[in-house]
């Protein structure tokens, strides 16, 4: 079987339109963190069981998203969280068309009932690896 052939070439392929589309104002792993930061605060470790990378890669996105004014980071505690800003909230509403472009792409040619079965195929993907992992997104 091909298929985790196919995931990777996927994922390489959408990763790389992104990032095109991106016009270079964010990496795709920026845009991946400020998506999650987008639907509400999280704290860095949130953001590491979130992403499954390590403590130093979230911290140095975090940092480069914070020096450009798109989060800021929230007192919580005795630790932080990161919010979205202003500057960030206006370029993610401008980002939400990619998205929904993307989505187009991918799906062209696909009937409506394909295009169930695809998350479907991809939902119990996800629980699959999920319930041998043991944890739950």
């Amino acid at each position: 079987m091909d298929v985790l052939k196919q995931l990777f070439l996927l994922n390489k392929n959408l990763r790389r339109i992104v990032e095109r589309r991106l016009e270079g104002r964010l990496t795709f792993l920026e845009f991946k963190f400020l998506r999650l930061i987008f639907s509400g605060r999280k704290s860095q470790k949130e953001l590491v069981e979130l992403t499954g990378m390590t403590k130093g890669t979230v911290s140095k996105v975090l940092s480069s998203l914070e020096e450009r004014g798109l989060i800021v980071r929230v007192r919580k505690g005795k630790g932080f969280e990161v919010e979205v800003t202003e500057s960030g909230r206006r370029l993610m509403e401008e980002f939400d068309t990619l998205t929904d472009e993307i989505q187009r792409i991918l799906l062209r040619g696909f009937s409506e009932e394909e295009v169930r079965v695809i998350e479907d195929l991809f939902r119990r993907m996800v629980r699959n690896l999920e319930e041998e992992d043991g944890s739950e997104n």
